[in-house]
């Protein structure tokens, strides 16, 4: 759901009820009072631009990460390594199973003695 529709969503309010404490009560109502809106509505919009900004961070993470993502790709040339030369993945897994399992063997064998 988008911001917009967050905040043009007052057709049908739920009540709620939330504890503060009493210092942030304090702040609360005394910016309710600077400004002349209620206790709630300054709640309200408080949570509203907390989504708002999450949500944009995680868009710009996205972001970044396709960016990267897409870097990564030109840097990795055809031949450079990588699984696009591999013919048969599960034969290779196997061979560095196969090694990984030679190497334990012979730390074993190590701390036998």
């Amino acid at each position: 759901m988008d911001i917009q529709e967050i905040t043009k969503d007052n057709k049908y309010s739920v009540r709620t009820q939330i504890s503060l404490s009493k210092t942030l009560y304090k702040l609360v109502r005394n910016k309710a009072k600077k400004e002349n809106k209620s206790i709630s509505q300054i709640t309200r919009e408080a949570l509203i631009t907390d989504l708002h900004k999450s949500r944009l961070t995680r868009e710009e993470e996205t972001e970044k990460l396709k960016a990267l993502a897409k870097k990564m790709r030109g840097m990795v040339k055809p031949g450079d390594g990588g699984w696009g030369d591999v013919k048969d993945p599960h034969k290779l897994i196997r061979s560095w199973r196969s090694e990984e399992d030679r190497y334990s063997t012979r730390l074993r064998k190590l701390w036998k003695r």
